[in-house]
């Protein structure tokens, strides 16, 4: 082949990939690039599931503490946060905001901002303290808004054991 040739079909296979790349970036959902907006229309106990991908976790056993009878900010957060137990609530949005569990199942909720976040899990209501935490077991199955000082914060999908 010549020199032209050579050049050409270079050209071509380039364009090729590129094609294909861009092909496959557009093609994933929105959710994949953009963390879940909170909804405005609080409804607790119904609701659909998210767009973002949800996150599929079994039950585990707590871990023990290593002083006293409490788990201390570090050792809650590496426990749960490696079983993808864990979510952070920004300014009452959580992130991750999805959750598939079975009834049983704890999850650590951990305020990051600086005012006390009132979470409402079907009958439960915590006082989460800013920049603190909350072991929350998940008890009732079905699929639930929780709430946080009146807006949807969390979504839940609870499987019986």
């Amino acid at each position: 082949m010549d020199k032209k040739m050579i050049q050409m079909v270079a050209v071509g296979a380039i364009i090729l990939v590129v094609g294909i790349v861009l092909g496959m970036y557009f093609s994933k959902p929105a959710s994949e690039y953009t963390a879940p907006a909170a909804t405005s229309t609080p409804s607790v106990g119904t609701g659909t599931p998210a767009p973002s991908a949800p996150v599929t976790v079994t039950p585990a056993p707590a871990p023990k503490a290593t002083t006293g009878t409490a788990l201390t900010r570090a050792e809650a957060y590496r426990y749960y946060s490696g079983k993808s137990l864990y979510t952070s609530l920004q300014d009452c949005v959580g992130f991750p905001m999805n959750f598939i569990f079975r009834v049983g199942t704890k999850m650590m909720v951990e305020n990051a901002s600086n005012v006390t976040a009132n979470m409402v899990f079907w009958d439960k209501t915590y006082a989460i303290p800013g920049k603190g935490f909350q072991i929350i077991t998940v008890d009732h199955a079905g699929v639930y808004d929780a709430m946080c000082n009146s807006k949807i914060s969390l979504k839940l999908q609870v499987s019986p054991q």
